[in-house]
């Protein structure tokens, strides 16, 4: 990301596999970046995502951090997607949260080709469709 112009003040990570993506980024970029993690319900509601009540309080020290006057580049991350929905959403959610007033790029390791485009950075673009999720009770 740094190479494309944008450099971030803070690394979300999106629970479960985001998080770890965040963590190998910030070692990447030196190692002094902040990490966070955005909780995500993907559960209650499947096939959509929920970061909102009755689980927002989870999220709620995220967005203090964000809202804080201190962070105005955030990253926000994710291992896999699919469809897009769940870090598409993540964002709208943070921009929402924070009024506007923070600058969010998104970044995927891996994407297929449909939706690669609604992401700034991409690592890999590759059919997701038979990739398995061995640790998860729903795929996404």
């Amino acid at each position: 990301p740094a190479a494309g112009g944008f450099s971030f003040d803070l690394l979300v990570g999106l629970s479960r596999g985001g998080i770890t993506v965040a963590d190998l980024l910030s070692r990447v970029y030196g190692g002094n970046t902040p990490i966070v993690s955005l909780w995500v319900d993907r559960h209650s509601i499947y096939p959509s995502s929920n970061f909102d009540a009755p689980f927002d309080w989870v999220n709620e020290p995220v967005v203090r951090v964000i809202k804080s006057g201190r962070v105005r580049n955030i990253l926000l991350v994710d291992d896999v997607t699919r469809s897009g929905r769940t870090l598409i959403g993540a964002r709208q959610y943070l921009e929402t949260a924070t009024a506007g007033d923070v600058m969010f790029k998104t970044a995927v390791l891996l994407a297929p080709r449909s939706v690669a485009h609604q992401f700034e950075f991409v690592a890999h673009v590759r059919p997701t469709d038979a990739l398995g999720m061995p640790f998860a009770l729903v795929e996404d």
